[in-house]
């Protein structure tokens, strides 16, 4: 399992010479961590468990400095996204499959310049503009970059906005019913860790902005329903975005 486990020490410190360790009630042959320090590259190992030790090395890792640009120029104070292209996750006897590293996020600055350090190699990463701190009406498709080695630096990337969708619709309960107040839709992108959430009104009517082209999902949440799905995926309502004919769709 990955997580918070009974009887499982979910977090422990390194002292000064590094030295850690980690304590279990039950019985398992081995653990899988992930290692975080301040000024270093994130690392997950599988750890067999007993009295041996075990050395872990953690790296620099690399840099990735850009721009985020709309129109030609700079969009400053919006946030960057990280995510890599094959996120993976975790089967069986605690098999590592892709690279499931948490979503990394900077702000740009005035500029439109942001730094993003420390970032795992070798790895292909998604780079993309969160779509809720856009500028009204733009947003940017994911821009791929590699990181190969340790302490390599990679300069100028650069990350343009477009003009983007707006998504019109409306969600309706089965008994007829209004819409309980507070209730929300969230749309999240197939590629990359980028979602948006939107509050629903009484009708049911909602409104999603700065979409760019891609495949999305989008997810109702009303208390007391379940949404009833229209594909054979886990996605509620599967939606392709196309076109350079940015407007509204239903």
């Amino acid at each position: 399992m990955y997580g918070t486990i009974d009887g499982l020490d979910p977090l422990t410190v390194t002292n000064a010479q590094g030295d850690f360790e980690i304590s279990y009630t039950g019985t398992s042959p081995a653990m899988l961590v992930e290692v975080e320090g301040r000024g270093y590259a994130p690392k997950f190992a599988k750890l067999a468990t007993g009295s041996t030790r075990t050395k872990l090395v953690v790296s620099d890792g690399a840099t990735i400095r850009g721009i985020l640009t709309a129109n030609g120029k700079p969009v400053g104070n919006a946030e960057v996204g990280l995510i890599a292209k094959d996120r993976g996750g975790y089967q069986d006897k605690l098999t590592i499959v892709g690279f499931p590293y948490e979503e990394q996020r900077v702000g740009t600055g005035p500029d439109g310049s942001f730094l993003i350090t420390n970032v795992p190699e070798p790895v292909t990463w998604l780079l993309y503009g969160k779509m809720t701190s856009m500028p009204k009406g733009e947003g940017t498709q994911p821009v791929e970059v590699r990181t190969n080695q340790e302490k390599q630096f990679l300069d100028k990337v650069q990350l343009v906005a477009d003009p983007a969708h707006t998504i019109t619709g409306k969600l309706t309960l089965s008994d007829g019913h209004p819409i309980p107040e507070g209730m929300r839709l969230t749309l999240g992108s197939d590629r990359v860790w980028d979602t948006q959430t939107v509050t629903l009104n009484r009708e049911g009517s909602f409104e999603i902005k700065n979409i760019p082209n891609g495949d999305f999902c989008i997810s109702p949440s009303v208390k007391g329903y379940e949404a009833k799905s229209v594909s054979n995926s886990n996605c509620d309502v599967p939606i392709k975005i196309v076109g350079e004919d940015k407007g509204m769709s239903k």
